[in-house]
């Protein structure tokens, strides 16, 4: 079979120009069950995808805590790592240099995108997990500012910058290794593992600080016992990277990108509608989740509901569900179609934002059969979405195209998020907070239908055309 060529092909009728894959002989028709689109492209003997489908799941779960553990900290360290005397303002430091770590994530997108699109996806998630690993050790070895001033800081800002490249492409290059190597028919559930593993290590790091606290107590963290939360994470770090060093490269990646070397940015520009959408998505999926385990205890606490102690209190365990749904949501879009499921979560966000915010608002709801409702409907667009957005791109730049404006709208809505809620509060425009959530989950509307099924079963018919015949026969 002589080698398939990427080329762009003019259309008379249309003036427009087409970008696709020209194979050397005749595609193969993809599988398909249950609205989802499923080709040769991910169907690795089953005893080995397990294997790279936890890799990625481990991996996941060390850069969700190593990433978290900053922020759950930094009450205990800024002090020690920050110049000066008012406690208020270096803790007030601390957040601010936990921000940059945000701002310097779409310039890590594009360098740990092209680095998983062009070296290979195992390469990546071995450099990514090693970067956040070393950050972590940097935290935990830092001297304090009372021995090298105003050093301390500079180093703190230098390894959150160095894990704020690392987390950029993390769940994109993840997602794509799981589902390239996942079975067909569990694509978007092994998508949905790879993204809730973050939340379990979310859930680590609360553990950690927990257990911390009952040892040694706060007095401890403050005078140095904070270091073991972030040796911890370094220490993880070091087992992920063993075990990820211990798995194949995607063999899509193999036989679709590495033998074939596409030119990235004739393909991106002929994917500009599935930029825009991916960013739409992920605009009210980030929006859904921060407001979902950030701002909404401080609204319910501004509305005089439920003080946000107390409801962040019912977090721990809430969230835990939301890992459970959001994977049961993963299997269901297996079998009824991915895009079919995120399409109803938007709708659902859209739709019944504003009425369950109002009602837990007004005391009518209870906060935790509301949260639960929410979380019932958010979950059927986060299980699909992580498995969903690669899967609308060519191979050869997957994560690319999915961790750039992924990257933005996180910065852009989650990071934004918390001071739009005080803002509002401070103007006596709290009831304003529910419509603004809604009015992201309608751009991710907007981008759910701007996506089309043709999408998927385009892709994946091109790139079963570039694997090689006789490994598309024995699959």
């Amino acid at each position: 079979m002589r080698p398939t060529s990427y080329s762009s092909r003019s259309k008379a009728s249309s003036g427009r120009t087409s970008f696709r894959m020209t194979p050397s002989q005749p595609r193969s028709p993809p599988l398909s069950r249950g609205g989802t689109t499923m080709t040769s492209e991910s169907v690795p003997p089953a005893r080995r995808s397990r294997k790279e489908v936890l890799a990625a799941v481990i991996g996941a779960t060390v850069e969700g805590y190593d990433w978290v553990a900053y922020a759950v900290l930094a009450p205990y360290f800024a002090v020690s790592l920050f110049p000066g005397d008012d406690p208020v303002a270096q803790v007030i430091s601390a957040y601010l240099v936990f921000a940059v770590g945000f701002i310097v994530r779409p310039v890590g997108a594009v360098v740990m995108g092209r680095l998983a699109d062009r070296r290979g996806r195992k390469f990546a998630l071995v450099v990514s997990v090693a970067m956040m690993a070393f950050g972590s050790l940097m935290l935990a070895a830092v001297p304090a500012a009372d021995l090298i001033g105003f050093w301390a800081a500079v180093l703190v800002v230098l390894a959150r910058c160095l894990q704020g490249v690392s987390i950029s492409a993390e769940l994109p290059t993840a997602t794509t290794y799981a589902i390239e190597t996942a079975s067909p028919r569990r694509r978007y559930f092994a998508g949905s593992l790879v993204s809730s593993a973050a939340f379990l290590g979310h859930i680590l790091v609360y553990g950690t600080l927990a257990i911390l606290v009952a040892t040694i107590g706060s007095d401890g963290l403050e005078a140095g016992g904070w270091r073991i939360g972030f040796a911890v994470g370094a220490l993880l770090g070091l087992v992920a990277v063993w075990i990820r060093r211990g798995v194949s490269e995607s063999p899509v990646f193999e036989k679709a990108v590495k033998k074939q070397r596409p030119r990235p940015w004739p393909i991106l520009r002929a994917y500009r509608r599935q930029i825009l959408a991916v960013m739409l998505l992920a605009i009210g999926g980030t929006t859904g989740n921060y407001f979902l385990s950030v701002s909404l205890p401080v609204y319910l606490d501004h509305a005089g509901v439920i003080e946000k102690e107390a409801a962040s209190g019912h977090m721990s365990y809430l969230l835990v569900v939301l890992i459970a749904v959001s994977v049961a949501a993963g299997a269901l879009a297996d079998r009824f179609g991915g895009l079919t499921m995120a399409r109803t979560g938007t709708v659902f966000l859209a739709l019944a934002t504003v009425p369950l915010t109002v009602l837990m608002a007004s005391g009518v709801l209870p906060f935790v059969p509301g949260v639960l409702l929410y979380i019932l409907g958010y979950s059927l667009l986060l299980g699909p979405l992580p498995a969903l957005l690669p899967l609308i791109f060519p191979p050869g730049v997957r994560v690319v195209a999915v961790a750039v404006p992924n990257t933005i709208a996180v910065l852009a809505a989650g990071g934004s998020l918390p001071a739009i809620v005080e803002a509002l509060n401070a103007a006596d425009l709290l009831d304003v907070v529910p419509w603004f959530i809604a009015a992201t989950a309608l751009l991710s509307l907007v981008g759910a239908f701007m996506i089309r099924a043709r999408d998927l079963q385009r892709v994946d018919t091109e790139t079963l055309a570039l694997m090689r015949t006789d490994e598309v026969a024995s699959w």
